[in-house]
């Protein structure tokens, strides 16, 4: 049986599902198959990114956000959680200089790390991501009161977190407020460039997912939904490798486990020690303390940070879009 060289960097929910729908047995390459198409591109008006006055952001940000949800909060932990707001605007990737995370995930093979960086640069002028921060985004409150997912403070090691609910996406009401797959794609990569452009921009940074399946049914992965986690794997997996830092698979339903038994022979041994498939209750906290301080995990997870929806890097991000939008 071969084990798969891929590199996790969506959802874990995600990516186990695509292992099984793909045949990944056979030794797929997730950064071979094909990313977002051009037709998924939402433009500005212009060609050039617009001027924006991203150092209001911040300012507004810290008045949105309710005095209780920093109460008590230890300040310690919170000093990096403010975007990186010049980052912004700054152009992540020189077709000069190899990235050198396309070279870890090509474990050490030049040749092939740089053959990869050259496929992602190509994507990044055809899909204009380097300007995808500052693209008007009139979907985006409709998308994320329908697909829970938020960044939420930062791990001991200062890593961005980000919470993800799959089982609440509810892909029908999306539909009737005229959201493609293509639209949900794009919000995807934005998602993901902000992450990496504004929350952590370091080339060696590191993330922390948590994915929560609390009332997940294996029959909702169906459709769509596969659609859509198949092509967000792809270009996440393609363009953004050697991300992950820890997984946390929360509440986790009992069908989930016969499926990681399945999965986990084909995952090599050094993507296994990421991830840690989790109950429900108290046994989700003693999990995520050992990545997060109490204080940045949020109260439904048993920590005692503001909830999720009202950290620092998701009402920054809020308040981005509202004003991209208002442009």
């Amino acid at each position: 049986m071969h084990r798969l060289p891929f590199n996790l960097n969506f959802s874990m929910f995600s990516i186990l599902c695509t292992f099984i729908i793909t045949g990944h047995s056979s030794g797929y390459e997730p950064w071979r198959s094909s990313s977002i198409s051009s037709s998924t591109t939402i433009t500005s008006s212009s060609s050039q990114p617009q001027q924006h006055q991203s150092h209001h952001f911040l300012p507004n940000l810290l008045k949105i956000l309710p005095k209780k949800a920093l109460d008590g909060h230890n300040h310690n932990h919170q000093q990096n959680h403010y975007p990186n707001i010049a980052s912004a605007n700054s152009i992540t990737y020189s077709p000069s200089r190899l990235h050198t995370s396309f070279l870890t995930a090509a474990k050490g093979d030049i040749t092939e790390a740089w053959s990869r960086f050259q496929e992602t640069l190509a994507w990044r002028h055809k899909e204009r991501i380097d300007y995808i921060l500052h693209e008007k985004h009139e979907h985006f409150e409709i998308i994320k009161q329908y697909y829970p997912h938020y960044f939420h403070l930062r791990g001991w090691k200062n890593e961005p977190v980000y919470y993800e609910k799959p089982a609440k996406m509810n892909l029908a009401a999306m539909k009737k407020e005229g959201i493609t797959v293509d639209i949900l794609l794009r919000h995807f990569a934005l998602i993901t460039e902000y992450m990496w452009r504004c929350l952590d921009p370091r080339e060696d940074g590191r993330s922390i997912y948590i994915i929560d399946l609390d009332g997940m049914r294996i029959r909702d992965f169906v459709g769509d939904v596969i659609t859509f986690v198949k092509r967000a794997t792809e270009f996440t997996s393609k363009h953004y490798p050697e991300r992950s830092g820890s997984i946390f698979v929360v509440n986790a339903p009992s069908w989930f486990h016969y499926v990681w038994k399945i999965v986990k022979p084909m995952v090599d041994a050094d993507t296994v020690t990421k991830i840690s498939i989790v109950g429900g209750g108290e046994q989700i906290y003693s999990a995520l303390k050992t990545c997060i301080p109490l204080e940045n995990i949020p109260p439904d997870y048993g920590g005692l940070s503001m909830p999720l929806g009202y950290a620092p890097e998701e009402r920054f991000l809020v308040e981005m879009m509202r004003k991209n939008n208002i442009v």
